[in-house]
């Protein structure tokens, strides 16, 4: 019963998600998906809390919590890297497209090899200041990105089955 229940809110958050496209979700939307997720959860609480700390005192970039708290589920394993991304995230003043590859990063990078060159972009992502540096930094990802085992997230997906 509770795997159903775990089913049905990653669909309604999938649902809101689709909805949403292109325009960040608000504190308040993403406060009740994260809340869905809590309930739901049955490994990570801790990590949620915390996420759920950088929801409640956030401004913006609350579209990559609620990714990150869907990975969380799914892949547990790599908590510590989510974590990471989620603590860096929480610093920046402003929306912006890069972070969702920067969370995957970790999950393309099968041997862990680019770990530090990730960190670094993490960091890097917050010095960006406008849509040039964003695409700047994206250079940089995509550099990075084709030296991974995997080029996208559903093909780890795929290989994970």
């Amino acid at each position: 019963m509770k795997k159903l229940l775990l089913i049905l809110s990653f669909l309604n958050i999938s649902l809101l998600s689709l909805a949403n496209q292109g325009t960040p979700l608000s504190k308040e939307d993403a406060t009740e998906q994260l809340q869905q997720i809590m309930m739901t959860s049955e490994v990570n609480s801790g990590s949620l809390v915390e996420l759920r700390y950088y929801v409640e005192n956030g401004n913006v970039n609350f579209d990559d919590y609620i990714y990150i708290a869907q990975l969380l589920q799914e892949y547990p394993v790599y908590t510590a890297a989510l974590l990471e991304s989620a603590r860096q995230i929480s610093f920046s003043r402003r929306d912006t497209p890069v972070y969702k590859e920067l969370i995957d990063l970790p999950f393309l990078d099968l041997a862990s090899k680019y770990s530090s060159d990730i960190k670094k972009l993490l960091v890097d992502a917050l010095r960006c200041k406008n849509a040039e540096d964003d695409a700047k930094l994206q250079l940089r990802i995509d550099a990075l990105l084709a030296k991974c085992h995997y080029k996208s997230m559903d093909e780890f997906k795929a290989a994970q089955k």
